[in-house]
């Protein structure tokens, strides 16, 4: 007979000189927290039907080597995925989640652990940091038993490169409707330079408003989110009535599905020779104020 925890059973009867027993992995759920326990075997010898003898010894039994917890899988569902369902570097993170843990024979799982760019926890479950790197990234989940055998799965992702975009006024003057430069012009040509990522599917724009250096409160937009064709280029427009006594800030914004960039530049008051109003004079430019309304540096 075997006893061993609170379980216990015959091996066998009749048995002779000698027996051999393979102990259930059942027994495991005995030692939950251990991986050895002492049991006892008995040896009882009879004649006829009456027992004459007994003999008890200790033994050590041993969970087996592969008696480890286990979990179904390391789960990453990402966060603020592009519309082709790429994690973009600035932009998404990863919610990683260990699936299905369980002990092994009796044992309970007293530990989890996840790690990774972004990211790391003890609980079954946790969400990365915004990506700051690009390529290849594998995140590693643990789970620990009460017996402190572990087990470790492995799951990766891939980071897409992101730029914000970037937008530069290259040039800017007064002109006429054409865009031909002109001194007493009530258009302004804007160019500008402008960068986005190559992402697959980007949508891209860009918008340009004006305002009177003397009325900052207040824009007038021109173009409103207009359409960009290629990850990078110029921009160029001409900006209609832009009013010769007045210095105005341009503002030009390109963005895409997760950031923006902004150029601001000023286009003055526009020059000529000499202007005479009733209230003053202005050299080298039209008159705005004061008495003598001088242009130049």
């Amino acid at each position: 007979k075997y006893a061993f925890g609170s379980k216990s059973g015959t091996i066998g009867t009749g048995l002779g000189g000698s027996a051999s027993w393979t102990p259930s992995r059942d027994l495991g759920s005995q030692i939950p927290s251990s991986t050895s326990g002492v049991g006892t075997l008995t040896l009882e010898t009879y004649s006829g039907s009456t027992r004459i003898g007994t003999s008890t010894k200790t033994f050590t039994l041993w969970i087996a080597g592969d008696m480890y917890p286990t979990f179904t899988s390391l789960t990453l569902s990402g966060r603020n995925l592009h519309s082709d369902g790429s994690y973009i570097q600035s932009v998404s993170s990863v919610t990683a989640t260990i699936t299905g843990a369980t002990g092994s024979y009796g044992s309970t799982i007293t530990s989890y652990s996840i790690s990774g760019h972004g990211l790391n926890v003890n609980s079954s479950s946790g969400t990365s940091s915004v990506f700051t790197n690009v390529g290849n990234e594998t995140y590693t989940a643990t789970i620990t038993d009460s017996r402190g055998r572990s087990t470790t799965k492995t799951a990766s992702i891939y980071i897409v490169r992101y730029q914000k975009p970037s937008v530069a006024i290259t040039n800017m003057y007064r002109c006429d409707k054409n865009g031909n430069p002109q001194n007493e012009g009530t258009y302004v040509r804007v160019i500008a330079d402008y960068s986005t990522a190559s992402l697959s599917t980007l949508s891209r724009t860009y918008t340009i408003k004006h305002q009177k250096t003397t009325e900052i409160a207040t824009w007038t937009i021109v173009v409103n989110k207009a359409s960009l064709s290629y990850a990078s280029g110029t921009i160029g427009y001409t900006i209609p009535n832009i009013s010769v006594i007045n210095a105005h800030n341009i503002s030009i914004t390109v963005e895409d599905n997760y950031g923006s960039a902004t150029a601001t530049n000023r286009v003055g008051v526009a020059s000529c020779l000499m202007n005479i109003e009733k209230d003053g004079v202005g050299i080298g430019k039209f008159y705005t104020q004061g008495t003598l309304d001088v242009g130049g540096e």
